[in-house]
């Protein structure tokens, strides 16, 4: 859920920030947060994902050849988006109906 938060900024229920020194805090990361999808199983897909994913990597680098302590700060955003679903096909009933008329709706504002 995103919303206002008291400063006139946003917040995302359950977005974490975390920081990392190196290659595999930063996947222990990832595959935490990979294995906390919720998912559901319809006609269509046995583990179909029911939320998105928004994976960002902040990156800072300095040469360990030159001295003169060049910088480089780089940002890659790895966005997984819950798909879009005919619900007539997948057959879907109650929650997973629920879930993904909201996925869909959410996809909608993407456009």
């Amino acid at each position: 859920m995103v919303q206002d938060d008291v400063k006139g900024g946003i917040s995302v229920k359950g977005l974490s920030l975390n920081e990392c020194d190196n290659e595999e805090e930063a996947l222990n990361y990832l595959f935490e947060g990979e294995t906390s999808r919720t998912v559901a199983e319809h006609r269509l897909n046995k583990t179909s994902t029911r939320s998105h994913c928004i994976y960002t990597i902040h990156l800072e680098s300095r040469s360990r050849v030159e001295s003169s302590e060049k910088v480089v700060f780089s940002k890659l955003n790895l966005i997984d988006l819950a798909g879009s679903e005919r619900t007539k096909k997948t057959g879907s009933e109650g929650l997973t109906l629920t879930e993904a008329n909201f996925i869909n709706k959410s996809l909608s504002y993407l456009e």
